[in-house]
């Protein structure tokens, strides 16, 4: 019920059909246990995970480890053409959001960073978002990108995500992906998945 809720799976029976599928592929260790009537997650073996040297290299690469470190720098260019640069940032705090047109948890999570970026701008505060589009090789136009900026009034600056950038910040596969960096340039917090808008918010009152 809780990945229904998350990724916004509503038709019934998805979420156990996407988790046979994990089950099903001998590329993944079976570190998930279930109820065999009702299909609930009982138990997750971080053992069977951490023991697996492919699939446990690509889970600390994408979702752990990366408090404390430096955060990688970028260049990119923003949907309107502008370049971005993370040299620009320089000596400010800011968050960096990962995220793809019209995917469920990040369409949930997208108005609360714009709540955010409005209340700390004052602050020497920003939001920059990674749209995957291109690196995810999705049909959505410039046109539809447009839409969905205005549809949720994003008052951030938003850039095309690069396989560079990517790479540099753990292969990020899973959206939304969040990276809040302090004024030293170091991240402090890291967030994958939806996130209510009170944990974002108290992570950003932390580091400023």
């Amino acid at each position: 019920m809780e990945l229904s809720q998350q990724f916004n799976l509503k038709v019934e029976g998805e979420a156990d059909l996407i988790l046979k599928i994990l089950e099903s592929d001998p590329r993944v260790p079976k570190f998930i246990t279930r109820d065999p009537k009702s299909g609930e997650i009982t138990r997750v073996n971080i053992e069977k995970i951490q023991a697996d040297p492919r699939f446990n290299k690509l889970i600390e690469r994408s979702i752990a480890g990366w408090e404390g470190k430096v955060a990688p720098p970028f260049t990119a260019q923003l949907l309107d053409g502008r370049a971005i640069s993370s040299s620009e940032l320089k000596g400010k705090p800011y968050l960096i959001y990962f995220w793809f047109t019209h995917c469920p948890p990040c369409a949930q999570i997208t108005p609360h960073l714009v709540s955010l970026e409005k209340r700390f701008q004052n602050r020497d505060f920003t939001v920059v978002g990674f749209n995957a589009d291109h690196v995810l090789e999705l049909d959505y136009t410039d046109s539809d990108r447009k839409a969905y900026l205005e549809g949720h009034k994003v008052n951030f600056p938003v850039a095309h995500l690069t396989t560079e950038i990517q790479s540099n910040y753990g292969g990020v596969q899973l959206f939304p992906t969040i990276f809040l960096v302090d004024k030293q340039g170091i991240i402090r917090s890291h967030f994958v998945n939806y996130q209510d808008e009170s944990v974002i918010q108290k992570a950003i009152e932390e580091i400023l």
